[in-house]
């Protein structure tokens, strides 16, 4: 599942996989250039890539460590974190007030919660989409920091009639004259919630993963940002790995995103955000996800959380509306993860071409999450009981039409970045040598071929 869903043809990368056979190889390369420019700077295992929806999985991670230090259950309520004086409707779906939303339903996207925020007018008349802040600003004024400076009092706003309006970023970057806009009002914000039942079905909701930073500031009085450094990153060493791009070290090198029109023409995008960034802002580097993927083989045990949390993290955590499980074979989540059980396997290998890489594989607690934003795709897979995890993220993604991104897939290549992660995969399963060395020499250079063909779909422009 992308935000919103993207195709290729692609501009640059950088990738991680890790293989593992005898022993346990990390390969980390990076092709390509940081812009569409031929003079742009070249990209490194250390360049920042946003990632757009495999964020998400990120944001689980949060709730995972909020759950291990006792601060958080599963299935609690999370009315249990809104502070004295906010209204229902910011943890309760008016239509189904009797009902509660839980943390589990907010990771496994049952929360009820709408899709997306609404296009709202900004102060010219323009109608706009206020989940992005774009190149120009909203008020055509340049480039500037991320739109969001209170991701608590913008959902509030947003979710509860009368209350106090919120300011989006700089007054000269804000959708409304004095920086201020009422969301409730404006952005139709009385419809925050679907007419589904809290766990009565699931869709897919940046809305509610945006959300999730919220709740998370309410329940553990620090700045998400702060709070997923202090107890996810900097434990494992993630220096350059931010929410915000602000926030990234002084000198690093970040991706921009970058629009193919199909016909070998590149345009940038140029640097932009997302109010409810949670669900797709995340920025990292090739180097920081080789180390956050081999964690994931420990199931995050080794750093992160207990064995106990991991059972949180891994494995179907979808419930239906009387609170069971769901049965493996028709499970889509694990928690902000999309769930590959080995009852799904034949399934999703049927489905998704570039799945074929991993038939041999074994599924148990096996999770994946793709993205897609505006000049950038994403895709990571995790197969613990297998010890395999693979990483590709790319600064490019074609230009919007009409034409319906299912019939514009080329049908053999598919999703970019699924394309070029399945490739490697598949051709790592038979190394001319099974000692570690000949592994990752016959990996690497695997990668570097996948890279040229897949340079060759998108005219050549790869460096």
């Amino acid at each position: 599942i992308r935000r919103p869903p993207r195709s290729t043809p692609l501009y640059s990368s950088a990738a991680s996989d890790v293989y593992k056979r005898q022993e346990r190889d990390t390969i980390i390369r990076a092709y390509g250039k940081t812009a569409s420019s031929c003079d742009s700077e070249d990209v490194t295992t250390d360049t920042a890539f946003m990632l757009a929806s495999v964020s998400k999985p990120i944001a689980g991670a949060a709730v995972a460590k909020m759950i291990d230090q006792g601060l958080i259950q599963l299935d609690e309520d999370i009315g249990n974190s809104i502070p004295a004086g906010y209204g229902a409707t910011n943890y309760r779906n008016p239509d189904h007030s009797a009902t509660p939303v839980t943390w589990r339903h907010m990771v496994t996207h049952r929360s009820g919660l709408r899709d997306e925020i609404p296009e709202v007018a900004n102060a010219k008349g323009v109608l706009i989409q206020p989940s992005y802040g774009p190149k120009g600003g909203y008020l055509g004024k340049g480039l500037g920091t991320c739109p969001m400076t209170d991701v608590r009092g913008f959902y509030r706003d947003y979710m509860e009639a009368g209350a106090p309006d919120t300011q989006i970023g700089r007054q000269d970057l804000s959708v409304y004259p004095g920086g201020t806009f009422d969301w409730y009002t404006n952005a139709d914000g009385a419809n925050a919630w679907s007419d589904n039942a809290p766990g009565a079905d699931n869709e897919y909701s940046n809305f509610g993963l945006g959300y999730v930073a919220a709740l998370a500031e309410h329940r553990t009085g620090k700045a998400f940002e702060d709070y997923c450094f202090d107890n996810l990153f900097a434990p494992l060493g993630m220096t350059r790995t931010k929410w915000f791009r602000e926030s990234l070290p002084s000198g690093t090198r970040v991706a921009v995103p970058v629009l193919s029109d199909n016909c070998g023409a590149f345009t940038d995008v140029g640097h932009y955000c997302v109010i409810d960034y949670t669900s797709g802002q995340l920025y990292s580097t090739a180097n920081d996800l080789a180390i956050w993927g081999k964690e994931m083989l420990s199931y995050g045990t080794t750093t992160l959380w207990s064995s106990t949390t991991a059972n949180s993290v891994f494995g179907c955590q979808e419930k239906d509306q009387t609170g069971n499980l769901l049965a493996d074979d028709v499970c889509e989540y694990s928690l902000a993860w999309e769930y590959l059980g080995n009852g799904k396997k034949d399934k999703e290998i049927a489905e998704n071409k570039w799945m074929q890489a991993f038939k041999n594989y074994d599924w148990t607690k096996g999770v994946a999450h793709s993205g897609g934003e505006e000049g950038m795709l994403a895709q990571f897979i995790v197969f613990p009981a297998s010890g395999a995890v693979g990483v590709i993220v790319l600064n490019s993604s074609p230009k919007e039409d009409d034409t319906p991104v299912e019939e514009t897939n080329n049908p053999d290549n598919g999703d970019a970045a699924q394309t070029i992660l399945g490739a490697l995969f598949l051709e790592a399963q038979s190394p001319s040598s099974s000692c570690a060395s000949s592994v990752y020499n016959y990996v690497v250079g695997k990668a570097s071929s996948a890279v040229a063909s897949a340079s060759t779909f998108a005219h050549g422009l790869w460096a």
